[in-house]
């Protein structure tokens, strides 16, 4: 149908569990929508890369990246197996809960993207939540992901794609 009617589907958006619980119903979730990504050519799945289970683990850096690494791993996998990378989303800092936000710094998403040591990963990044989170050095972050200007390699792809979140 898409293609039919000259549409070209570029990303697709998994769900996120924000801190919710990690049963069967997210795995069938995030299975069923990777099988949508590869059945509409999407080249890119954006993730959220801010997953923390709150009520069983202290908060630190160090922590959420493990996490989530040990989290995304297997979906980076399978993507690469797909057809279609995974893109780590730049999200914004939400102190409504009371929890810090991994991955609002776009240290954390380079260290979190490079973690996985594969092209299959790369960085999603919005420019709604970017404008949220840091408004005026969003430029200089584009520059040092694209520039590796941060001490480590950073991913050889950037997505680019804009939000409606306003501040």
């Amino acid at each position: 149908i898409l293609k039919s009617n000259g549409l070209t589907v570029h990303q697709t958006h998994a769900p996120f569990n924000r801190y919710g619980s990690y049963g069967d119903k997210h795995i069938l979730c995030m299975d069923r929508c990777m099988e949508a990504t590869a059945y509409m050519g999407a080249e890119y799945i954006a993730v959220h890369g801010d997953e923390f289970d709150f009520e069983n683990m202290e908060f630190s850096e160090e922590a959420a990246l493990n996490y989530n690494h040990n989290y995304f791993v297997p979906y980076v996998e399978k993507a690469g197996k797909m057809g279609f990378k995974m893109a780590f989303e730049t999200v914004f800092e939400e102190n409504s809960r009371g929890r810090r936000r991994y991955t609002s710094n776009p240290e954390d998403l380079l260290k979190l993207i490079l973690s996985f040591n594969s092209e299959n990963a790369v960085c999603c990044w919005d420019f709604g939540h970017a404008n949220v989170q840091f408004p005026k050095t969003a430029p200089e972050w584009i520059e040092k992901y694209a520039r590796s200007e941060m001490g480590y390699a950073a991913p050889d792809e950037i997505v680019f794609i804009d939000s409606t979140v306003e501040n």
